[in-house]
This record gives structure tokens, C-alpha cells and sequence, in this order.
């Protein structure tokens, strides 16, 4: 039987896992990862160059406090990605919660994001208010942005107690009956 170069190397090095088919897809997976998060994270720059040069303040802050969320966003979504790719050839019976943590880490992300931008986005209307002489009531656009935190820090839990309902709902079931 003839011996991939692979399987050659892993052979060579004392590493069977590299000759693995499993390992080939995460090593695959993982480097486009790499290029998606390098991509995002170039764009997201155009971004940001644009909206300077068009002189929006929201452009500006929605492009600043998307990036660190975006580029999480990126890896949690490629490495559950990867360890799926595992999981199918090694043990389909953690399909379901890598699927429930990636799902989990995008409402996470998407949340962060959300919160950053409402809250700096309110101080930055506020702040250009007042340099240009308007008059603005801090307490109303205070309590605007935290209502709209407080949103969606609400909408976002939502997911949870329903994965968690569930959760105990199957493992209710699964419990033998005396």
C-alpha cells in the first residue's frame, strides 16, 4: 500500500494525527480563517478611511467598534468550524453543542458590538451637538443610550433561556423514571 507524502511526513515526524483526513480540512479551515480575518480586518480599515473622508461621525464609530468584535466573530465562527470537521470523523455526538457555542459566540459578538457602538455613538452625537453651540439634554440622550444598551443586552439573553429550556426539557427526558 502506497503511503501519501502526508502520511510520509507524519510517519518521519511520529505524528499520526498529521496524516490524518480530519487534519487536513482544520488545517485548511484554520488558514481561511487567517485570510477572512485579514480580509475583514483591511476592509473594515477601508471603512473607516471612507467614512473619515465623508466626515459622518456614525461611519466613523460604527467602523472603530466593529473591528475586535468582527475579527472574534471570524475565529469563534472558523474554529467551531474546525472542530466540527473533527467532530464529524471522531465523535458526531458533539455536533450539537459546538453548534450551540458557535451559534452562542455570534449573539455574543453581535451583542459587543452593539453595546460599544450605541454607547460611543450617543457620546459622539452629544459631543458634536455641543461643539457646534446647540443645545442638548445629557440626561435624555444618557438614558436613550442606556435604554438602547439595556435592549439589547435583553434580546440578546433571549437565545439562552430558550437553549437552556430546552437543555433541561432533553436532559429531563433522558433521566430514568423510578
Amino acid at each position: 500500500m502506497r503511503q501519501t507524502p502526508m502520511q510520509a511526513i507524519a510517519d518521519r515526524l511520529g505524528l499520526d494525527f498529521v496524516g490524518e483526513p480530519w487534519f487536513i480540512q482544520v488545517l485548511l479551515i484554520l488558514v481561511l480563517t487567517l485570510v477572512a480575518s485579514i480580509a475583514a480586518g483591511l476592509l473594515l480599515r477601508l471603512a473607516g478611511s471612507i467614512a473619515r473622508r465623508a466626515g459622518a461621525h456614525w461611519g466613523d464609530t460604527l467602523v472603530r467598534y466593529a473591528a475586535r468584535p468582527l475579527q472574534v466573530l471570524v475565529w469563534v465562527s472558523g474554529i467551531a468550524q474546525a472542530l466540527l470537521a473533527i467532530d464529524y470523523l471522531a465523535a458526531p455526538a458533539l455536533a450539537g453543542p459546538i453548534q450551540t457555542m458557535r451559534k452562542a459566540g455570534i449573539i455574543v459578538c453581535i451583542a459587543w458590538f452593539l453595546v460599544q457602538f450605541i454607547r460611543h455613538f450617543g457620546e459622539s452625537a452629544m459631543r458634536s451637538r455641543l461643539e457646534r453651540g446647540e443645545k442638548v439634554d445629557v440626561t435624555t440622550m444618557d438614558a436613550l443610550s442606556k435604554l438602547g444598551r439595556l435592549t439589547v443586552v435583553t434580546v440578546a439573553r433571549r437565545p439562552w433561556e430558550r437553549w437552556n429550556a430546552a437543555r433541561r426539557r432533553t436532559s429531563m427526558s433522558a433521566t430514568p423514571s423510578p
